[in-house]
């Protein structure tokens, strides 16, 4: 789904960065997260490997940067893999402060999955999100943070099951 703009707000207040910090979302699809970003004073890089997410992310932020005059050279949208982000991140010759994201969050669903469907869900998400931690972890600096939003299924009317969690992201 699409991230609500205040929620946006609350994960860039949650990643701890000053003003003209540049904030990482590898995720972008249309742009939500770098566009309240830009309102909060960060420099923002946008990436996602969908090339229409992308387009639409920069129609968005082209009438965005024109309502609220923002400057050129705050921000940049990319065509880019998150497991492969730090080519992009390199190219940009940016120092990332954090990363903000709210990630791939699956297939969407018109009825509630089985428990099958959503345990191998969460093994392909677990291997996609491993592979992009370990990326970004050849650019972040000790002690950055990474505020990321986190799947849930629904089972039933009142029954969610929860990503299991990223355990595996302190051993990078």
């Amino acid at each position: 789904g699409m991230i609500p703009p205040k929620v946006a707000q609350i994960m860039l207040n949650l990643s701890d960065c000053s003003t003209g910090d540049t904030i990482l979302d590898p995720f972008c699809g249309i742009g939500t997260l770098v566009q309240e970003g830009l309102l909060l004073g960060y420099r923002m890089i946008g990436s996602d490997i969908n090339k229409i997410a992308i387009k639409g992310s920069e129609q968005n932020l082209e009438w965005f940067r024109n309502r609220y005059k923002i400057a050129p050279g705050k921000y940049g949208v990319e065509i880019s893999d998150a497991c492969k982000v730090s080519d992009l991140i390199e190219k940009s010759k940016s120092q990332i402060t954090a990363i903000v994201t709210e990630g791939t969050l699956g297939p969407l669903y018109s009825k509630y999955p089985d428990a099958q469907e959503i345990s191998k869900n969460f093994k392909d998400l677990e291997k996609l999100y491993k592979a992009g931690f370990k990326e970004f972890a050849k650019f972040l600096p000790k002690q950055a943070r990474i505020v990321m939003c986190l799947p849930a299924y629904k089972q039933s009317r009142n029954d969610y099951q929860m990503f299991p969690g990223l355990d595996f992201a302190a051993d990078l």
